[in-house]
């Protein structure tokens, strides 16, 4: 753990962090992938004749496993991924080097792939045999004093003592000196690191890791990919009806601040917001900012905020019919957030505010314009208005709970199986369709705790 502030060193994996160990097994493999290409484009077979014919691109990369049984025992199930790996980095300039207190643990496919071995002082002197095959030698019980095989022969050797002391502390603070000496003469050489999602998210870190994902008007990473720990990206632009649902306390509404404080902070003075709040009034906080031009707990205003919106990208629907393309270059991103039941069933039982709402989400839906409605977690039946229905029908949904608790349409089996595992505050999924992405969501730092 001590080296982990290592330059050059990418990242320590310890028995608990499962979802780091994934994500450093894909990292490598895609590794492993891009070397073959690499060595294939110029035309060279292995990692050694491509660093005898002059290119160093591509540095040596070092995999430690220390006791490797106890690490087959407890992640059994990479056991095939990791074997490839031993298999197939050879050629492309990784090597994998392993620790062990007994040989029978690591079984013949293993073991075959490691040419170099060298066995510390054994109590059971079977097992220099089982490590070179035939082995005669035999060695005192020295600390450092171990067994090497050259060219099917073996020699007794001593090992090199890295760190002098007496004590533990003593090589920690020699350790720690090296490290910082080390750090100060390659600052610039600094390992690829293992992918991974922090516990949390701030905006800050967000705009700072992936702004790039953001040059395209109205995109925000909206959270990071548990699979393949990448941004998640939604253009909200185009995303027409998106409803969120799922638990009390999960991250809700702490998810719709953060989305629309990184929209203002991206695209400033782009947006307009209206807001059609709960009794509870849990986006309050909506009300102070620069961007919300309206904000109300009055149901049937919604039915006013929908006409506005509508008759707003009508004018723009109809300046592009007529030729002028440059209508929506600088047209500003308008949204409607409801987070109160009454307002949508206003919205329906009034002929010329579902009408309007069929047209935004219909033929005006990309006039850079969206309807984000906050929706309990529950059948909805044929006989629910149209603006639930089509909730239900369109599976665009941010989603907050566990997937097993899904209620709103039934989710495909393969679905179910992948996610498993309970969420916790802040996990959340983005459904569209029949695709599914957990993700971790970002804290709105100045907007209060998850809710």
């Amino acid at each position: 753990m001590l080296f982990r502030s290592l330059n050059h060193v990418g990242g320590v994996v310890t028995p608990s962090e499962d979802e780091k160990l994934k994500n450093f097994i894909k990292m490598i493999n895609s590794e492993i992938t891009y070397r073959k290409e690499v060595l294939s484009k110029a035309g060279i077979s292995s990692f050694s004749s491509y660093k005898e014919a002059g290119f160093s691109d591509l540095p040596q990369i070092l995999i430690m496993v220390d006791n490797f049984i106890g690490f087959r025992e407890l992640y059994g199930k990479y056991d095939d991924e990791f074997l490839n790996i031993c298999r197939e980095c050879i050629s492309v300039g990784i090597s994998v080097i392993i620790t062990t207190s007994q040989t029978n643990g690591i079984g013949y496919k293993y073991l075959s792939n490691f040419s170099t071995r060298m066995a510390l002082y054994c109590n059971d002197s079977n097992e220099y045999s089982a490590l070179f095959d035939y082995c005669s030698e035999r060695i005192d019980n020295i600390p450092g004093r171990a067994i090497i095989e050259r060219d099917k022969k073996q020699y007794e050797c001593q090992t090199y003592l890295a760190f002098q002391g007496e004590k533990e502390i003593d090589r920690v603070q020699e350790i720690k000196q090296y490290i910082s000496e080390t750090n100060s003469r390659n600052k610039n050489t600094i390992a690829k690191r293992i992918p991974l999602i922090p516990a949390s998210l701030t905006k800050g870190f967000m705009v700072e890791q992936f702004g790039q994902y953001m040059k395209e008007q109205f995109s925000i990473v909206i959270g990071l990919d548990y699979a393949t720990v990448t941004p998640c990206v939604l253009d909200f632009a185009s995303a027409g009806l998106l409803a969120i649902t799922g638990r009390e306390g999960a991250g809700r509404h702490n998810w719709l601040k953060y989305s629309i404080d990184m929209i203002a902070t991206e695209y400033p003075e782009m947006s307009k917001v209206y807001v059609v709040d709960h009794i509870g009034k849990k986006l309050s906080s909506l009300k102070e900012c620069d961007h919300t031009v309206a904000y109300t707990v009055v149901a049937d205003d919604a039915i006013l905020y929908m006409k506005e919106i509508e008759q707003q990208v009508k004018e723009r629907y109809d300046a592009l019919v007529a030729g002028n393309d440059e209508i929506l270059k600088n047209a500003e991103l308008l949204m409607l957030v409801v987070d109160n039941p009454d307002a949508l069933t206003a919205i329906s039982n009034d002929p010329e505010a579902l009408a309007a709402y069929k047209n935004i989400v219909g033929r005006y839906k990309e006039m850079k314009v969206c309807m984000i409605a906050f929706v309990e977690n529950g059948n909805i039946p044929y006989s629910a208005s149209e603006i639930m229905k089509n909730i239900r029908d369109q599976r665009n949904f941010i989603y907050f709970d566990d997937i097993s608790n899904m209620k709103i349409f039934d989710v495909p089996l393969a679905i179910s199986r992948n996610y498993k595992k309970p969420i916790v505050p802040g996990d959340g999924y983005y459904i569209k369709d029949n695709a599914c992405i957990k993700m971790k969501t970002s804290i709105c730092s100045h907007r209060g705790g998850v809710s």
